[in-house]
């Protein structure tokens, strides 16, 4: 319970804000970037019914889960700002792959709520959208969950940041040799 409520830590705006030119350099913020632009890249060429097309809902779409919980995981501080950087990205892959061509046909056929069929144009503009105000809120929550879990589970494990071989020396400087066991039928002298 200690790890779970010490994992929790207050939003510091001002110092998240002056730190911005540092996580912008970050490659926990390239990396998702790179797999959402990838993710949109991949579904013109491959189909909605490949690999492609769930990259496309994990990674970007609506609401980018993957890309916000792995910009959240490594952010070194701020994740909150790195899961919206990612999530601003991802909706700019997407209006660029819509704005080209018509994105692999994967859009077509899409019905509202009510079971009516959208038109193509109408389908990209209610998913940018939703994108854009849905996700991108959604992305720095998911974000901040993905820090909280890192720190969640470096506090849970403390042993683990521990080295398993012993670093002390002797005064002579040697480094002390590793006690080895006997064997199994040998005879204490």
């Amino acid at each position: 319970m200690t790890a779970f409520r010490s994992s929790f830590r207050p939003v510091d705006l001002r110092g998240d804000l002056r730190a911005l030119p540092q996580i912008v350099t970050h490659w926990s913020l390239y990396v998702p970037i790179i797999l959402a632009g990838l993710s949109v890249a991949l579904v013109p060429f491959l189909g909605p019914a490949s690999i492609a097309g769930v990259m496309f809902g994990y990674f970007s779409g609506a609401a980018p889960f993957g890309t916000a919980f792995i910009a959240g995981l490594f952010a070194p501080r701020a994740s909150y700002l790195v899961g919206i950087l990612a999530a601003l990205a991802s909706v700019g892959f997407m209006a660029l792959a819509f704005a080209v061509g018509p994105f692999g046909g994967v859009l077509q056929g899409v019905t509202d709520i009510n079971n009516v069929p959208m038109s193509e144009a109408t389908a990209k503009n209610v998913l940018l959208n939703e994108a854009l105000f849905t996700g991108v809120p959604l992305s720095a929550l998911i974000a901040a969950a993905g820090a909280w879990y890192r720190r969640f589970l470096n506090r849970a494990n403390p042993n683990r940041a521990r080295p398993s071989t012993p670093t002390s020396r002797r005064p002579d400087g040697k480094v002390p040799k590793k006690p080895q066991q006997r064997p199994m039928l040998a005879r204490r002298r």
